[in-house]
């Protein structure tokens, strides 16, 4: 009952916040001035580097469900990450979709139910250290420009104190990282 709340509660937020953005006429005036105006190769570059991306993550959850002795056809594993990412865009949070291919997952593989849901929590972990050590590579290289602004600079000395509060290891890995830059 609870999983089906959520749900409803989800889609409503969803549901909610399209008719926000489509219901004024003057926005999607705006939309599609934007679009008319949109220079299409960048367009395309960018909807060709998501699909990189995507394929990507695909392929690594394929080698972590491996890792797990869990086997599927590669149109299977395709269809079910495709599901997860379609869910993801359109629920409210980012992890319906984890949920989803967790579900999907589940009920094809019961006697592996442990591997199945590790694969996909290890898949959110690997996404997660990934966005981490591309948000502090472009801190790094960006520093001055983010510094520039007090608002800028006393975020990037949160985030900061925030990274070294962590474990001794932790800081001692940022700050080696620090004096490296």
């Amino acid at each position: 009952m609870k999983r089906i709340l959520v749900t409803l509660f989800q889609l409503s937020v969803t549901i909610g916040v399209l008719y926000w953005v489509y219901h004024d006429p003057n926005r999607r005036a705006q939309m599609v001035e934007a679009i008319r105006n949109a220079e299409y190769r960048w367009v395309l570059m960018g909807i060709l580097s998501y699909l990189v991306v995507e394929i990507a993550a695909a392929f690594r959850w394929h080698v972590l469900l491996k890792v797990q002795k869990i086997h599927l056809s590669l149109s299977r594993l395709s269809g079910l990450f495709f599901i997860g990412m379609f869910y993801n865009q359109f629920l409210p949070g980012g992890t319906g979709g984890d949920i989803i291919k967790s579900y999907y997952l589940l009920k094809e593989t019961p006697d592996k139910k442990a591997g199945a849901l590790l694969a996909v929590v290890f898949d959110r972990f690997i996404g997660l250290v990934a966005l981490v050590a591309i948000t502090a590579t472009l801190i790094a290289l960006r520093y001055d420009f983010l510094s520039q602004k007090p608002e800028t600079r006393n975020l990037l000395w949160l985030l900061l104190t925030l990274l070294l509060s962590q474990k001794p290891e932790t800081r001692n890995l940022l700050w080696l990282l620090l004096t490296l830059l």
